[in-house]
């Protein structure tokens, strides 16, 4: 990892920097000075924001414990576990045969992970 991106995770990562994020998602602040022509240093700040406001929300909702925060490594993990689920989800919509149904291996493998995502994956019948 870049020092650049380490400092980015930084400070999007801190309270200040998160509420300017929703503000600016919710009644418009503007974080940069300029509104287009996004530099690359600024997208990638937008982009650490959103992923830390998406931590954050999954830790408010208990989804989640704080211990993933300690370590970029199982923030990292967390949002990969997180888009595979997604991933998952909409196939399985797309799929009429297996429409709310969740393969035992499926619960299994969430219930690895239970070390550090609070809620495993409920079974749907």
């Amino acid at each position: 990892m870049y020092d650049t991106e380490k400092y980015l995770r930084l400070l999007a990562k801190t309270n200040k920097y998160q509420i300017l994020y929703n503000n600016a998602k919710e009644i418009g602040i503007q974080i940069f000075d300029n509104k287009s022509d996004l530099t690359d240093v600024q997208l990638r700040f937008l982009n650490c924001l959103s992923f830390y406001n998406i931590l954050y929300t999954d830790y408010a909702l208990g989804e989640i414990e704080f211990i993933v925060f300690d370590n970029n490594i199982y923030e990292d993990a967390y949002h990969y576990y997180k888009n595979k689920q997604r991933t998952k989800d909409k196939t399985a919509k797309t799929d009429n045969t297996s429409l709310h149904k969740i393969s035992d291996r499926n619960i299994s493998q969430s219930q690895e992970y239970s070390w550090v995502f609070k809620k495993p994956a409920k079974r749907v019948m």
